[in-house]
């Protein structure tokens, strides 16, 4: 469920407030002040005597600058629970389905046609056919625990321990052993045993799956798909 407008909490990396929004124009408490054009998604920031222009995904959850930067709106609990009722039968969430037909009809352009008759008849029904083929697509040549890791990365209705601790679990049970053992091989530790730098690998690796899974779902939700 997308939200109605750009009020609200974004991270530009420092948490920028946005308030207001009447007629298009947002101030924050920092003194920034902000146009967004609702029909074309474009937005222009303001501060003193100098401007930028962007535009926002199709979920609102994520501008794009000119100059290349990018804020997402922080993940609040409100939108979390309004999620958590709609259920997701494939591997992409309705909206970030929306995010990426968004990207496309940014980057492909079809002669003769406009971008919202672009959107509505070509990429639209395309990606919504993708998405529903995407986890069989998968399969074909990928091992199932991974695309389940994938899947659940993706879940927009999942809460953020709950998706950290489903992926840690996978890893946990194809990733963990193989790779104590790989390592406990390849690196030789003076004076210890192999039985002892194998104690000495398992919390290392568990705790370098950990910060990886972390990272990837901080990732994830900061930047807009998720």
């Amino acid at each position: 469920m997308a939200p109605a407008d750009l009020a609200g909490v974004w991270s530009s990396p420092l948490p920028v407030a946005l308030a207001g929004g009447d007629g298009g124009a947002y101030r924050s408490d920092c003194g920034y002040m902000l146009a967004f054009d609702r029909a074309t998604r474009a937005v222009t920031l303001s501060f003193g005597g100098s401007t930028v222009d962007g535009k926002v995904n199709a979920g609102l959850t994520r501008i794009q600058w000119s100059s290349g930067a990018a804020w997402t709106r922080e993940v609040v609990e409100e939108r979390r629970r309004s999620v958590v009722a709609e259920a997701q039968p494939h591997m992409l969430s309705g909206r970030a389905v929306d995010c990426i037909v968004d990207r496309i009809n940014e980057a492909v352009d079809i002669p003769l046609m406009s971008e919202q008759a672009e959107r509505k008849f070509i990429f639209e029904p395309l990606m919504k056919n993708v998405n529903a083929n995407l986890r069989g697509a998968l399969l074909t040549f990928m091992a199932e625990p991974w695309v389940d890791a994938l899947r659940t990365l993706l879940d927009d209705a999942m809460e953020h321990r709950e998706k950290t601790a489903k992926i840690q679990q996978i890893l946990a049970h194809h990733v963990r052993a193989p790779l104590v053992e790989a390592l406990n091989k390849r690196i030789d530790i003076p004076l210890l045993t192999e039985s002892m730098e194998a104690k000495l690998f398992k919390p290392i690796v568990q705790k370098l799956l950990d910060e990886v899974v972390e990272l990837s779902v901080l990732g994830m939700e900061r930047h807009g798909l998720v």
